[in-house]
């Protein structure tokens, strides 16, 4: 069915796009479902975004997809991306290119207005969907690797292992708008928290067998405390930025006053052998690997500052 011209959000779509969400989990060993209060909940706290809707000839939203213009720092030099988020398509007109079609309305009316040459996208290596339908067009020079660790909030830091890598990944918040400021705290060490479950929470809607068996395992070997997760379960998270590979001390005294705040885990994105995830790694119940993918080459000893609001 020909799709009419995408068209800009309404309230209107809004609850088609969040039982949108229902139907578009995440992750294969543990499947996750995105809840938010409404469609716009993570794209708010971008200073430029636009949110368009995909319809089908009859006028009825099939699709979604959200762009923004944010800063990144590139070896010390600050720049404007296009960073294009939650596209989502029915699953009965998947594999008929309007994702590639919502990508391309956003670079047009968005990217290159907004003098954003750099667009960029996060995805996660297992993710065979988007990586099949765009390795075609990628080369490995712009496939940027990076992972989430995932500290229960709930138990101390394990002892981490020395050496490493010098860390080039970084993350900040690169926008200094007041309202934002409802959305972070910076501890006294002076690393911040941004409030991921103000924007986004998640529920597991499902976790592979085996997934089930090693978690039992994990919580006879590890006791009461080993705040393992289980299927049905709504995950409230923060990520962690600003932060040096220097204060894990400090970050371990900090996670009793996340958890006091109701919040389960904390992810703290790094690099496969760098420093950070030498120190920390050891901590994370999950490890996500993930690749930054922009248009243009990235060198993969890069030193990059990604904004903590792309996360």
């Amino acid at each position: 069915m020909q799709a009419t011209p995408i068209v800009p959000y309404a309230s209107q779509y809004d609850e088609f796009l969040r039982q949108l969400d229902q139907q578009a989990p995440q992750g294969s060993w543990v499947q996750l479902e995105l809840l938010r209060d409404h469609f716009l909940s993570r794209a708010v706290v971008f200073d430029d975004y636009r949110a368009s809707v995909l319809l089908d000839g009859r006028g009825r939203p099939v699709g979604a997809g959200i762009s923004a213009l944010v800063p990144i720092v590139l070896d010390g030099r600050r720049a404007t991306a296009g960073f294009g988020f939650d596209v989502k398509v029915l699953p009965a007109y998947r594999g008929q290119h309007y994702a590639s079609r919502l990508a391309a309305h956003a670079i047009e009316h968005h990217f290159r207005p907004g003098g954003a040459d750099l667009q960029l996208l996060t995805t996660k290596k297992s993710n065979k969907l988007i990586l099949g339908r765009m390795i075609g067009r990628l080369m490995d020079s712009r496939l940027y690797d990076f992972v989430y660790l995932t500290l229960p909030t709930r138990r101390p830091l394990r002892p981490g292992r020395a050496g490493g890598e010098a860390v080039r990944l970084h993350i900040d918040l690169l926008s200094d708008r007041a309202d934002l400021q409802t959305y972070y705290e910076l501890a006294p060490a002076g690393f911040g928290i941004w409030h991921l479950h103000k924007c986004y929470q998640l529920r597991i809607s499902q976790l592979h067998p085996l997934l089930r068996a090693a978690l039992r395992l994990q919580a006879l070997l590890r006791g009461p405390q080993a705040a393992l997760p289980q299927q049905g379960s709504v995950l409230r998270m923060a990520a962690l930025f600003r932060f040096s590979e220097a204060q894990p001390v400090q970050l371990d005294s900090y996670l009793p006053a996340l958890a006091q705040q109701g919040i389960d885990y904390l992810l703290v994105c790094c690099r496969r052998g760098d420093r950070l995830y030498q120190q920390l790694q050891p901590s994370s119940i999950y490890t996500y690997d993930y690749y930054l993918i922009g248009n243009h080459d990235f060198s993969q000893n890069q030193a990059i500052t990604l904004d903590v609001r792309c996360l």
